[in-house]
């Protein structure tokens, strides 16, 4: 319990929906506020009551890299929190700014690649990852190549250790807690669930290419992007059963979560880019449907390695063998039951005492 302190969360979206993370914990503390960009007032969350704190903001040109929220320091003075935690990469104006509060600042990043981009930026990257690596009292990953960045670089510069915590910084919302895993018969096709954009680097043409060979296969692509008039001709080519469907909504993919048989995340990593989390991964396990993911970034510790689940990225073949051994129902239960275990870490309750126990941890 932390009864008696005040805390502030500094969220990335105020969409509803986006932080029952923060719901879990405000029982647990004396008050909580949750600040973010105003979103339009239809999509604005209003529940618990007196917890939503929209400000003005402007982008000065990169998204959340550079977003300001007018009003955040003069907040902060007001509120006098214990603890500030901010949804946001070290680098960003709204963590600069935070860090110099006089609170205990936790900060929540996605990052897991720091070398990339033009050298002025890297340069600029790195002074500003260092000033507030030094002010930070504990960080909170997404995935575990940041935490351990962050670890490694504070020894480096010769600072003592901090409370660090691997989590996402957004959970499965509630439709997937909600929704149980049922999949079709299995004298149906092998359903394949794809989620996201379609982009390269997402690497839905893998897939394509795998199950071309394979028997009695049908793929169901939900993601809108530029690459999906291309993907569309290459199963029309290759003669794979595709239907793309475009964006649903929470409610309506986790609903086609548990009438698929399998999910595939087929992520290829770039020089600037490697899977940060998996956040669709994390709901396709959260409603129980079995998952394979490439071993791109941080797909590899949301499965627990597990190598039924697992293939390399880019190999067409190995992505193959792993959809073929997984065409018998009994392989499907078996994964599913695994992960659904796995994905209890992503619980409400589960989660918010992960996030109270870090602030206890930077506290003491």
């Amino acid at each position: 319990m932390l009864r008696g302190r005040r805390v502030v969360v500094v969220t990335s979206s105020l969409t509803r929906g986006y932080n029952a993370l923060w719901d879990a914990v405000e029982p647990d503390v004396a008050a909580l506020a949750v600040v973010g960009a105003r979103p339009p007032d239809d999509d604005l969350e209003v529940a618990p009551p007196d917890t939503r704190i929209p400000l003005r903001s402007v982008d000065l040109g990169r998204g959340l890299v550079y977003e300001h929220l007018f009003g955040l320091r003069r907040f902060l003075r007001g509120f006098r929190p214990d603890v500030v935690h901010v949804n946001r990469e070290l680098w960003t104006v709204v963590a600069q700014e935070v860090v110099s509060s006089g609170a205990a600042v936790v900060i929540h990043g996605a990052e897991n690649l720091w070398h990339h981009g033009g050298r002025v930026e890297q340069v600029l990257r790195d002074r500003l990852v260092a000033r507030a690596v030094r002010r930070i009292d504990g960080y909170a990953s997404w995935n575990h190549a940041g935490a351990d960045h962050v670890s490694e670089l504070r020894g480096r510069l010769r600072l003592p250790p901090i409370p660090t915590l691997v989590l996402p910084g957004v959970i499965p919302p509630s439709a997937y807690h909600d929704t149980e895993w049922k999949p079709p018969g299995d004298s149906d096709p092998l359903e394949v669930l794809l989620v996201g954009r379609a982009t390269p680097e997402k690497g839905f043409q893998d897939v394509i290419d795998a199950v071309a060979r394979l028997r009695d296969v049908r793929i169901t692509l939900c993601g809108q992007g530029p690459m999906l008039e291309e993907l569309v001709g290459r199963a029309r080519d290759r003669r794979v059963a595709l239907e793309a469907v475009g964006f649903v909504t929470a409610e309506e993919l986790a609903e086609r979560m548990a009438r698929s048989h399998l999910m595939v995340q087929p992520s290829l990593s770039t020089p600037g880019w490697a899977e940060q989390f998996g956040r669709t991964v994390a709901e396709a396990m959260t409603v129980g449907l079995p998952c394979l993911v490439s071993d791109s970034g941080e797909l590899p510790f949301l499965v627990g390695h597990d190598s039924r689940a697992l293939f390399r990225e880019g190999d067409i073949t190995d992505l193959r063998d792993r959809i073929a051994a997984l065409t018998g129902p009994e392989q499907r239960d078996e994964l599913s039951r695994h992960q659904r275990s796995l994905a209890a870490a992503w619980r409400t309750d589960v989660a918010g005492a992960a996030v109270l126990d870090l602030w206890r941890r930077m506290l003491a």
